[in-house]
């Protein structure tokens, strides 16, 4: 509507209003997108491709329950065009700072590796690479102790999970 000043009328508002709430279904279907730790730049432009597809749908529908159709083309062009090309934006920007309050040591997972063989320990490494991924690493847990698991975080056999992780609110177990 900004860029196409033509478009200006009673119905703005009704019309903001509406594309916010259409977004709904593709917020609601996309939402791994912002809960998944690792993303890549590619996930990042097709999820946003599908939200743009998701949303133009509901978006017209809605437009043509409300009898609102005096809104040109070109406006629509430009809405879905900058929406494509800022939902990715907001996307990083937003882990970005998530990744920055995670460094400050708030937002993290409290997470168990079961086994200590070579594989568990590279996990270990890689999950505490960097602190940004929101992992905090409460132990591990094995029949049997590789040698290379750090010492201070072998909790015991596998028999000692259920309680360990009733006791500590474990969020997750790899």
């Amino acid at each position: 509507a900004h860029l196409t000043p033509e478009f200006v009328n009673d119905w703005t508002r009704t019309v903001w209003l509406l594309a916010n709430i259409s977004y709904w279904p593709a917020a609601r279907l996309l939402s791994h997108t912002q809960t998944s730790r690792i993303i890549g730049i590619e996930n990042v432009a097709i999820n946003s491709l599908k939200a743009v597809v998701l949303h133009a749908p509901m978006f017209f529908i809605g437009l043509y329950f409300l009898h609102i159709d005096n809104i040109p083309f070109v406006a629509f062009a430009e809405f879905y065009c900058i929406l494509f090309l800022l939902l990715p934006l907001w996307w990083t920007l937003s882990r970005l700072i998530i990744k920055e309050y995670r460094r400050h040591g708030r937002n993290f997972s409290r997470i168990i590796i079961v086994g200590s063989n070579p594989t568990a320990n590279l996990l270990y490494e890689t999950l505490t690479s960097d602190v940004g991924f929101g992992y905090s690493i409460m132990g591990f847990f094995d029949d049997k102790k590789d040698p290379n698991t750090p010492k201070e975080l072998y909790r015991g056999s596998l028999d000692n999970i259920a309680e360990y992780v009733a006791e500590q609110k474990i969020d997750e177990i790899f």
